[in-house]
C-alpha cells in the first residue's frame, strides 16, 4: 500500500511534532556529546563462507594512544579529549581492527612512539581477565634479546618486547604530523595461536603497545604505555558459532538502537492519532 503524508489529516501539533523528530534524525550519533569514545565499529564487506554470507565489521581505534586524564599536553593532536581504557570488544574471526596512530600535543621537543603488539603470555592476560592483576602488560623490564623497535636507542632508552608479536614496530613520530594506521586482520589465526580461551570457546586477545617511559638515570622508575592503559582486549567468537549463526542469505536478526527505536515509535503513534 501506498500513502502519501501530505494527505493525511494532521493536527497541527501533530506535524509540528514530526518535524522535530526528523530534526532529531539528523543529529542523533547515539553517543554522549561530553564522553570521548576512543573506538567505533562501522559495517564492513561481508564475505562468503561455506556457502553462508557473514556480515563483518571493521573496528577502528582512534587515537591508538592513552594520554593521562586531564593532561591536554599529552592528548592527540586535532582529538582533544583523554578516557579511562578502551573498550573491550567482540569480533567475528573476520572483523578487521584499524589502529590509528596520532601525534600528540606536546610542549617542546615534540616526539612519540606508536606500535601494535600482540601480547602472548597467556597467563599475564589470564591473570588480568580473572581480576587478579591491574593490567595484562607485565613488568617493564629491558633485556637486549627482544628488542622491537625501529629507532636506534639502546640500554635505558631502548624498548624490547618480552612475550609480544609484532604486528606494527615502533616507530617515532615528529612534530606535530605524521598519522599513520595499521589494519589487522587475520583474527582467527591470531586467536588460535595467542587467544586465551573463555568459557563460551571464543579467545581473547590483547593488544598493546609496550614503549617503555619513565626511566631514571640509574633504571629504576620505568613504566609503559601499555602500564597507562594503551591495551586494547578482544574477544574473538568461535568460527564455527559465527557460521552456524548466519544464514544463508545473510540475513541477521538485528535490533535497532535505542537512538532510533524511540522516534520511530513515537512517530508511528502520532500517525496513528
Amino acid at each position: 500500500m501506498r500513502f502519501k503524508i501530505s494527505s493525511l489529516k494532521l493536527p497541527a501539533v501533530n506535524v509540528i511534532a514530526l518535524i522535530s523528530l526528523v530534526s532529531y534524525f539528523t543529529r542523533c550519533d547515539c553517543q554522549i556529546e561530553d564522553q570521548f569514545i576512543p573506538l567505533k565499529s562501522i559495517d564492513d564487506v561481508s564475505i562468503s563462507q561455506d556457502g553462508k554470507v557473514i556480515p563483518t565489521k571493521l573496528h577502528v581505534v582512534d587515537p591508538w594512544i592513552r594520554p593521562p586524564r586531564g593532561v591536554g599536553t599529552q592528548q592527540a593532536i586535532g582529538m582533544p579529549g583523554d578516557f579511562n581504557l578502551y573498550p573491550n570488544i567482540t569480533t567475528t574471526p573476520f572483523d578487521r581492527i584499524k589502529f590509528i596512530m596520532r601525534p600528540i600535543a606536546r610542549e617542546g621537543i615534540n616526539t612519540q612512539r606508536h606500535g601494535v603488539y600482540v601480547i602472548t603470555d597467556k597467563k599475564i592476560v589470564q591473570d588480568y581477565l580473572d581480576g587478579k592483576s591491574e593490567h595484562p602488560c607485565g613488568e617493564p623490564v629491558y633485556t637486549e634479546e627482544n628488542i622491537c623497535q625501529v629507532v636506534e636507542d639502546q640500554g635505558l632508552n631502548a624498548t624490547d618486547c618480552p612475550s609480544r608479536v609484532t604486528l606494527f614496530p615502533l616507530l617515532e613520530i615528529f612534530g606535530d604530523s605524521g598519522e599513520i594506521d595499521y589494519t589487522v586482520s587475520g583474527l582467527a589465526s591470531l586467536a588460535e595461536s595467542h587467544g586465551v580461551v573463555t568459557g563460551t570457546g571464543s579467545k581473547a586477545l590483547a593488544f598493546d603497545c609496550p614503549w617503555i617511559q619513565g626511566r631514571n638515570s640509574d633504571g629504576t622508575g620505568r613504566t609503559s604505555h601499555c602500564i597507562g592503559g594503551m591495551y586494547l582486549i578482544v574477544e574473538v567468537l568461535a568460527e564455527a558459532n559465527v557460521i552456524k549463526s548466519a544464514t544463508s542469505d545473510g540475513g541477521k536478526l538485528t535490533f535497532p538502537s535505542l537512538c532510533w527505536t524511540a522516534p520511530v515509535l513515537m512517530a508511528a503513534f502520532l500517525l496513528s492519532v
